[in-house]
């Protein structure tokens, strides 16, 4: 990704300050010869509470409910002491209206997180979170995105060009 995007004008990096984004968009932003602007925590990953760190099987055993909702209905779903997919994209989208606020007319490189991504693509879109499981990004994808005079447009989505590839299904290149 780094390499691809070498040539294309970044001006700002923001990142999740969760290690794989923020590893990624480091990696970025060296290649452009800058550094992270700033993390924003409003950027990590769907906060799974008590279900956190469970594999599927112990989430079926332990939350039976939740794993059916969020395996056939995640946007039904509210992880116990954790957010459901409406409090991730309500976070995640002031997230993004404030870094687009902070620097008007500029390109911001944003690295965050496949459900951050799609709750996001969501949002811009006017889409409930019911629409989540339709949205595939897939990691290290691009999504290229433009305000102008407050209406989003989504320019790329999920591209994965620069693995050689014109999508991955499954996490598997095609």
């Amino acid at each position: 990704m780094a390499k691809s995007l070498k040539d294309y004008p970044i001006d700002v990096f923001i990142s999740s300050p969760l290690k794989r984004a923020y590893v990624t968009t480091e990696t970025v932003a060296k290649a452009h010869v800058k550094n992270i602007a700033y993390t924003d925590d409003r950027l990590k990953e769907i906060n799974y509470g008590d279900c956190a760190g469970l594999n599927p099987t112990e989430l079926k055993e332990k939350f039976p409910k939740e794993y059916e909702l969020w395996t056939n209905r995640p946007w039904l779903v509210t992880f116990p002491n954790g957010e459901s997919l409406r409090d991730m994209q309500y976070r995640t989208r002031n997230a993004l209206e404030d870094a687009v606020a902070k620097y008007p007319v500029k390109t911001i490189f944003i690295g965050a997180h496949s459900h951050v991504n799609t709750v996001i693509i969501c949002s811009v879109l006017g889409l409930d979170p019911q629409h989540f499981p339709q949205i595939r990004q897939n990691n290290t994808c691009v999504n290229v995105l433009r305000c102008e005079d407050g209406v989003w447009k989504i320019i790329a989505l999920n591209s994965v060009a620069h693995l050689g590839k014109l999508t991955l299904e499954s996490g598997v290149m095609k």
